[in-house]
């Protein structure tokens, strides 16, 4: 998406090709529940019924879709492909999935770097070839998570440690605020988690760890900028002012928000970027919720993370559920600074979860043949 940002003409047909692969998908996806063999799971339902609040509210509130057209149907869209395809097969899910990450992150950091086309893609300008450099701890923590698949339940463990490594390189290059906290806390779960009752703390408390995660993020968005606390706006690269602004925007509209895009935050700056219409994104995910959906969102969300731990209780192997859970926590940490529902690399995360202790079947069902 780095190109986007210069050439609209690539904008374009880069919406054209995704609008096209969504209606391949819904055909497939249609055709498989003709056939009764498309099942999806229960938080996968919460993450269409996600979706389709933000559409409707919306569509109520702007009355037609005028941005977000990504935003709305993509998520509902890779929810039900990976649900189909992980049924079917999750080894070639996973292989894909790591091929395409793979070859992004090295292009990104080898390749299309700020070294050989620093007018085009410069970390000070806060653009790389993946698009705004936001988005790489994202991307940066789901390469970890389908790299310790790897690792975990397939003969690739190499190419799984290869795209770890790319993906911390990367979060390391972009230089963010949230890139570093999410490798501090990786750093710190992986030390800490080779004590096996920490593993077990961890995971019995993953529903309350995300609740006080959303908790302290609707602290953080409340507070108020003033002597005591502008030290840390700075620290946080003026995301306290942001917030303040984004604020009062929800209490106008705490219950439904205002709809994807539906509304936008002008700062002192904006008159320099964007042509002086300001920015939607709230560098903060309940936020985000609040503005695109209000309290009703917030709710819905809160609802289907919840959903998703239950997926992860149903892991049977201590480290595989303890990392598949410290990566949850450091996404939704990096919420607190970031708006995860902006990107899809969340989703993909959120839609691979059901699917985990599949992966192990197919593990097993490997080493049987192999053995025979």
């Amino acid at each position: 998406m780095g190109y986007a940002n210069y050439y609209p003409i690539y904008k374009k047909v880069q919406a054209m090709y995704i609008g096209g692969l969504l209606i391949i998908i819904l055909l497939i996806c249609f055709y498989r529940i003709l056939q009764k063999r498309l099942k999806i799971d229960r938080s996968g339902l919460f993450l269409i019924f996600y979706s389709l609040t933000l559409l409707l509210i919306t569509l109520w509130k702007q009355g037609s879709i005028n941005q977000g057209f990504q935003k709305i149907f993509v998520i509902p869209c890779i929810c039900l492909i990976f649900a189909d395809y992980l049924q079917r097969n999750p080894e070639i899910v996973i292989s894909t999935l790591t091929n395409v990450l793979l070859i992004l992150l090295f292009l990104n950091i080898i390749v299309f770097n700020q070294l050989l086309f620093p007018q085009l893609f410069l970390v000070d300008n806060h653009i790389t070839f993946l698009g705004h450099v936001q988005v790489v701890s994202e991307i940066g923590l789901l390469a970890v998570f389908v790299g310790y698949l790897n690792c975990r339940y397939f003969d690739t463990k190499f190419k799984g440690c290869i795209l770890i490594l790319l993906a911390l390189c990367n979060m390391i290059y972009v230089e963010t605020s949230a890139s570093y906290i999410a490798i501090f806390e990786l750093i710190i779960f992986v030390v800490l988690g080779k004590n096996l009752n920490f593993r077990k703390i961890i995971c019995k408390s993953l529903p309350y760890i995300i609740l006080i995660l959303i908790i302290v993020s609707l602290f953080l968005i409340n507070i108020k900028i003033d002597s005591n606390t502008l030290a840390w706006d700075k620290f946080l690269n003026g995301r306290l002012s942001i917030w303040n602004k984004g604020i009062l925007f929800v209490k106008e509209s705490l219950l439904f928000g205002y709809g994807a895009y539906g509304v936008k935050i002008q700062m002192f700056w904006s008159q320099w970027v964007n042509n002086g219409i300001g920015f939607n994104y709230a560098h903060n995910t309940v936020l985000q919720l609040l503005l695109d959906g209000g309290i009703a969102l917030t709710v819905i969300y809160t609802i289907m993370l919840l959903s998703y731990t239950r997926d992860i209780e149903l892991v049977k192997y201590e480290k595989i559920k303890f990392y598949t859970s410290i990566i949850m926590i450091i996404f939704v940490t990096v919420g607190l600074v970031e708006s995860l529902t902006e990107y899809n690399y969340f989703f993909i995360y959120l839609s691979i979860l059901p699917y985990v202790p599949l992966l192990m079947e197919e593990k097993n069902e490997s080493l049987k043949e192999n053995n025979s």
